[in-house]
């Protein structure tokens, strides 16, 4: 069996599942539902993000809740600093940003230091909420009844007919199941795959790759990363995990090449590149085009596309 790292592999098969599938694979927030200071809708992708800054003698770290026009929910923490001074200015500096609807406070008289790291922490709540910075951290699923994921079913354990072990579970056999299953066989490891339906599900002609060696060959200029990965998130309305959409932006290209070796190689399949207008929607929903998306078997992708068809 050949050596690969948890990692290693768990790259791999976030990269071949963002190919298939839309980028709201996974939750990244919650939005809460009351709000104070407002803006125009649409503004924030909703949900729970995290800044920090230096303050006088600590890390100050602000937690803002957004809905997709207003600042939620405030929550500063300033607890390393001075106690009688920075550290006691925490529930004004939240009341001020509350009531602000930007980062832009006066502060509290005597806790400079403090307040303008509460106000840079502020500033970089507001970047990943309107999708101009990269999410540093987030308000992830929590399993319970709340949570858009649902709550963990109960299973009975008479219902349970057999038990296997296994190093690695694959959930699905469509685009991302499959090709995860595919990196999985040509390491040796030991896997399964599980499936709901009575047969494999219908893997599409289509995926998408970015800064492939296709996309090189065909003279496409190098994708501006952070833009797509900003674009993805607003076009998902947030609901999603930045970390697995930069993964797919940054493995994605290694992915093709697999895919590549064993379709062209092995079976004689032929995988054809397109991009740009070829791979834009039909004129009459050019509304739903940007720099960057674009229809993929149903799916919003990155606009380079392979598809897989047999040689002539």
């Amino acid at each position: 069996m050949n050596k690969i790292s948890r990692k290693g592999f768990l790259k791999i098969a976030a990269a071949a599942a963002m190919s298939g599938v839309t980028a709201g694979a996974l939750a990244a927030c919650n939005a809460a539902s009351s709000s104070t200071a407002s803006g125009a809708a649409g503004q924030y992708i909703p949900g729970t993000y995290e800044g920090t800054a230096e303050g006088i003698s600590s890390t100050v770290k602000v937690t803002m809740t957004f809905s997709d026009s207003a600042v939620t929910d405030v929550v500063v923490d300033t607890s390393g600093e001075t106690a009688s001074i920075g550290a006691a200015a925490a529930d004004e500096l939240r009341d001020q940003l509350l009531a602000a609807g930007s980062a832009d406070i006066d502060g509290v008289s005597g806790s400079t230091i403090t307040s303008e790291a509460v106000m840079k922490a502020a500033k970089s709540c507001y970047a990943q909420a309107k999708g101009e910075a990269v999410v540093s951290s987030v308000q992830l699923p929590t399993g319970d009844a709340n949570d858009w994921l649902g709550k963990e079913p109960d299973i009975d354990e008479t219902a349970i007919t057999e038990t296997v072990d296994t190093d690695i579970l694959i959930v699905g056999a469509g685009n991302g199941g499959m090709f995860a299953a595919a990196y999985a066989a040509a390491n040796g490891l030991n896997f399964r795959v599980i499936e709901q339906n009575g047969n494999v599900q219908d893997t599409r002609h289509w995926y998408g790759a970015v800064d492939s060696a296709a996309a090189k060959e065909a003279g496409e200029p190098a994708t501006d990363k952070a833009k797509l990965l900003s674009e993805i998130s607003r076009y998902a309305s947030g609901k999603c995990d930045q970390r697995v959409v930069k993964t797919w932006i940054n493995e994605s290209a290694a992915m093709h090449d697999f895919m590549r070796s064993i379709l062209e190689d092995k079976y004689g399949w032929v995988c054809d590149f397109t991009s740009g207008s070829e791979a834009a929607w039909p004129a009459e929903n050019a509304e739903h085009n940007t720099d960057y998306l674009y229809p993929c078997a149903g799916a919003q992708l990155h606009g380079q596309r392979e598809r897989i068809r047999p040689a002539p």
